[in-house]
């Protein structure tokens, strides 16, 4: 029999792998320039030092993030991507130790789950640093925020408001708090996402109209996918997300991103774009509306996790490596075995996708069903099992015991 500090070693050990296999990826895309978005960013923040117009035709953030990746220009640009994917290790364990302190799963199995959190995570780890992106970061912000939300609230809610002046997207968190009545957290939230999109906009060359209709107006490109005019267009329309899945589900366009000039169709009917559009925009209202109905009354922490899984669901450019945001949420299913066996549902249908499992061309096609949509969906019903370890009197291991769990009340 092993022992438990054996069992753990055997963890950390699988998990250094882990991050070895992702830290070699990463770094190899990076000296490639092999789609790494890092570089984009970073010459974005060296634009924005030198005084130039930061918006290139790449560059699709609000003018807040540039600022922040400012202090990076002073090292070559390679030196500060491998620093951008370092601290991706730190930052994300953190983040995890906080979920699983705020979601109240027991103490005993913290450490075990923690260090094997990356080959949990590998699918989504994996896209997000090969491609240089800020989603672990978000994750951090997002942790920052859930351990601050029961005892600082309004800083949480700045924190939220400042992830949001980022990516836009994570505004829906702001509302379902609203929605939750945790009114002191979305209106600080909601007056920090409006100042740090308006003031940084007056320190770059574009000014607060250019670069609004800048990064709104490339945020909004991806609502027309190629050929939108034509009845069963080729063109491919990107995403793990509903809209993707309802694309390529009701035209006959290409379903795969990377077929070689292939056209692969997987839709079961023959409409046009605009219908298809139409059909998403009004299945992700509903759903919009339906999961703020349910974070009513919830805890905060439960709250922005759940909210979370919606904005992924129904955000139109949600690909593989945002859903590292889908993480809070597991956390919140490790407490019953109900919840686990569909948070494990979730997991394999995710990992059924790497290419060692299935191979290039099943995975790729595996990927066009949307699979990250689909076990996103499967933690909603797990998520609304879960209940506030803090309701059960005697919890010795209630998120209420220790700050470094997440918060108290």
């Amino acid at each position: 029999m092993f022992s438990t500090k054996r069992l753990e070693a055997l963890a950390a050990a699988v998990a250094a792998l882990a991050w070895i296999t992702l830290l070699v990826k990463g770094g190899r895309k990076l000296f490639k320039g092999d789609g790494n978005d890092f570089t984009i960013l970073f010459h974005a923040a060296e634009r924005l030092v030198a005084g130039q117009p930061i918006y290139d035709g790449y560059y699709m953030y609000p003018p807040f993030f540039a600022y922040l990746l400012s202090p990076l220009v002073v090292f070559p640009v390679y030196a500060a991507g491998l620093i951008w994917l370092f601290l991706k290790i730190p930052i994300f364990h953190a983040s995890v130790r906080v979920f699983l302190g705020a979601a109240g799963v027991p103490r005993s199995w913290r450490f075990a789950v923690e260090a094997l959190a990356p080959v949990a995570a590998y699918r989504m780890l994996d896209s997000d640093c090969a491609t240089g992106n800020v989603n672990v970061y978000l994750l951090g912000a997002v942790a920052l925020a859930v351990y601050l939300i029961r005892t600082r609230p309004k800083i949480a809610g700045a924190v939220l408001g400042a992830t949001a002046a980022v990516k836009l997207a994570p505004a829906y968190v702001l509302v379902a708090l609203a929605a939750a009545g945790r009114w002191r957290t979305a209106l600080t939230g909601i007056v920090t996402l409006a100042v740090l999109l308006v003031i940084p906009c007056l320190g770059v060359q574009e000014g607060v109209r250019g670069s609004f209709d800048r990064f709104l107006g490339t945020s909004q490109n991806v609502f027309d996918p190629q050929d939108i005019g034509e009845q069963g267009g080729s063109g491919y329309v990107p995403g793990q997300s509903l809209r993707a899945i309802a694309h390529r589900l009701l035209r006959p366009i290409d379903a795969t991103a990377h077929d070689k000039g292939q056209h692969i169709a997987i839709n079961l009917w023959d409409t046009d774009a605009a219908t298809s559009e139409t059909v998403y925009r009004v299945i992700a209202a509903l759903l919009a509306i339906v999961g703020l109905w349910f974070a009513r009354r919830r805890d905060p922490a439960w709250v922005v996790a759940w909210a979370f899984v919606i904005m992924l669901l129904i955000s139109p450019y949600s690909r593989k490596a945002h859903f590292i945001l889908l993480v809070p949420a597991f956390c919140f299913v490790l407490g019953s075995f109900s919840t686990r066996a569909l948070g494990g549902v979730s997991w394999l249908t995710i990992h059924l996708t790497t290419r060692g499992v299935l191979g290039k061309q099943l995975s790729a096609l595996a990927t066009a069903y949307c699979p990250f949509a689909f076990a996103s969906v499967c933690l909603l019903p797990a998520m609304l099992r879960w209940t506030n370890p803090l309701d059960q009197p005697g919890n010795a291991d209630s998120v209420a015991t220790s700050a470094v769990d997440g918060g108290s009340s």
